[in-house]
């Protein structure tokens, strides 16, 4: 074989073994990266072990060990090693000096040592240069890492440069255009202003319009009103001027002469007025004749025409209607007023038929919904009560001019009549007309005084109750009509006493448009205590009757009551004792009721 044999073998085994080490040592670092990342004090850097690689290696003495004691132990070996791996590999060499442990059982010569040795140094600076390179490449990467975050930070305050510029842009725009928005507001705030200021502007003059229009409306229906009446006026004046004109002539022929000079001089004064004066009994004579005529018309017509055709006599038929009624009540009530205002004594015995018939017509004619037949009579009934709340004869026509008798011009009758009567019956009738005709506060008190006396007698009750006299008051018991209410509950208080006419009373109060007029006096405010203590008696006596329940529900009338019971503390005692009576007989009304159902 030679020298060659060995140097081969050496070289081999050189080969074999820097495989070895080089990968022993690709493994160490592996296992060194892991336990960097599990034992925070086992680290090992990579500069370091390759500084250990890199550090020079002194040849150690390759002659094999002489004693047994020098041979190498697997101890030794296992500390030769950096890190011992958990297969058998070769030992790692870090050292010139180590090789010389390794037993040389190949019989390697120191030149293939050496030669051993300078490859290694030869990896090592292959080593070193490759860390170089790692470490230029380690620092180029921080470079562009340090480049990298600068250009990032230029960036980020670059775009934090802009966004701020940006928003204060728009925070400038939408400034400039809240600001126009804001004036623009405000400008139409003060147009809606202007406006608003205009319209109620307007809406004042339109008010003030409206109420000269209700204004002018009022006094034109007024002056409508005196229009129609003095058209009536004028034609009774105008159907009676032909017959004036003949009774003139008639005077100046039957009258003595001084007696016709004293007329002629009373026609003569009154001509300037546009009248004539006429004689008394002639007047009457053509009303009675009038007012007859009409009478003998109608009793024909409703009674003794269907008497001999077998047919109802009742006014209540289907043939008779309300309108031709309150039509012929119209025709003949101005001659039945005229005729009684001819009567010079209370004991003339046309008088109360009269006033009976004047009576029941304007009762119709108050139920009438034509409102001609209401304003063309208005003067003349409101002449009409004047003339019986004086209580004399006016002995006068339309126009107002004295009429004479036969022997003597009759200034003023020495008899008082009508309401001023003596017979109770033509009295109350008197009252009546009166309270349905005038409207002067101070004669109606004085009518309800005379009235509240004429009650005290069970025959007064029985013509008040005849004449159904009970809704004629219920214009007057109104808050409005403050003076006259507490006369009306006189009355009323004197026709709810105890007396055989009671019943009859009180059925006449059982109606909603009493309930209506007495509720409003009621609850009015500001009433008086013993108006309240009035009211209380009569409505005390109508709960007791079953069917005026509803009434008081409707009425609000047992809710008041409740609520003034409530503050009994400033009621009367006799006031709360009936407020008591009253809710007691509603309870036991509404008790009967339902066992009635039931």
């Amino acid at each position: 074989m030679g020298q060659g044999g060995p140097h081969i073998t050496a070289s081999a085994s050189f080969n074999q073994y820097e495989t070895s080490f080089m990968s022993q040592h690709l493994h160490h670092y592996k296992i060194s990266a892991r336990e960097n990342e599990e034992e925070s004090d086992g680290r090992y850097d990579l500069d370091v072990e390759t500084s250990r690689l890199s550090s020079p290696v002194t040849p150690p003495s390759l002659d094999p060990p002489k004693t047994r004691s020098q041979r190498p132990t697997a101890k030794y070996l296992q500390r030769l090693e950096l890190r011992p791996h958990k297969k058998s590999n070769p030992p790692s060499v870090t050292t010139l000096e180590s090789l010389s442990t390794i037993p040389n059982t190949e019989g390697l010569h120191q030149e293939d040592v050496r030669d051993i040795y300078e490859e290694l140094n030869e990896i090592s600076e292959k080593l070193k240069r490759e860390f170089k390179i790692l470490h230029q490449r380690d620092l180029v990467l921080k470079q562009k890492d340090k480049s990298l975050n600068d250009l990032q930070m230029s960036l980020n305050t670059a775009i934090d440069n802009e966004v701020k510029r940006r928003l204060s842009e728009r925070e400038r725009e939408f400034e400039a255009e809240f600001t126009k928005l804001e004036d623009a507001l405000r400008e139409k705030t003060k147009e809606n202003r202007r406006l608003k200021e205009n319209f109620d502007a307007l809406k004042n003059a339109n008010d003030i319009l409206r109420k000269e229009l209700d204004t002018l409306t009022q006094s034109h229906e007024k002056l409508e009103k005196q229009y129609r009446s003095m058209q009536a006026r004028f034609i009774n004046l105008q159907r009676r001027k032909d017959p004036d004109e003949k009774k003139k002539d008639d005077l100046t022929r039957i009258l003595p002469t001084d007696l016709a000079q004293r007329v002629h001089l009373s026609l003569g004064a009154s001509k300037d007025k546009g009248q004539t004066g006429l004689k008394r009994n002639k007047s009457s004579s053509n009303n009675s004749q009038e007012v007859i005529a009409l009478l003998l018309d109608w009793v024909s017509e409703t009674q003794l025409r269907r008497a001999a055709a077998n047919q109802p006599t009742k006014l209540t038929d289907n043939t008779t209607t309300q309108e031709q009624i309150e039509d012929r009540c119209f025709k003949m009530l101005p001659s039945a007023i005229e005729l009684l205002r001819e009567q010079v004594t209370s004991g003339s015995r046309i008088t109360l038929p009269c006033l009976q018939f004047i009576y029941w017509s304007l009762t119709h004619l108050e139920g009438s919904q034509s409102q001609h037949l209401k304003t063309s009579l208005s003067s003349t009934i409101r002449r009409l009560g004047e003339d019986l709340y004086r209580g004399r004869s006016s002995a006068k026509t339309d126009d107002g001019v004295l009429l004479v008798s036969s022997g003597e011009f009759q200034e003023k009758h020495k008899e008082a009549l009508f309401f001023k009567c003596g017979h109770l019956h033509t009295r109350l009738l008197s009252s009546f007309v009166i309270l349905k005709s005038i409207t002067q506060v101070d004669y109606l008190a004085r009518v309800y005084e005379t009235l509240r006396n004429d009650l005290k007698s069970d025959t007064g009750k029985e013509y008040f109750l005849y004449y159904q006299a009970t809704p004629i008051m219920l214009s007057h018991l109104k808050p409005t009509h403050k003076a006259l209410t507490n006369s009306t509950l006189d009355i009323y208080l004197q026709m709810a006493m105890d007396s055989p006419y009671l019943r009859n009373f009180l059925d006449s109060c059982s109606n909603e448009n009493w309930f209506q007029a007495i509720s409003l006096v009621w609850k009015m405010p500001g009433i008086e205590s013993k108006q309240h203590e009035k009211i209380s008696i009569i409505l005390q006596k109508l709960s007791k009757i079953r069917l005026n329940k509803k009434y008081f529900e409707v009425f609000g009338l047992t809710a008041s009551c409740q609520e003034l019971q409530r503050s009994s503390a400033v009621l009367s005692p006799f006031l709360s004792l009936n407020l008591k009576s009253i809710l007691f007989n509603l309870s036991g009304a509404k008790v009967q009721s339902k066992v009635a159902k039931e």
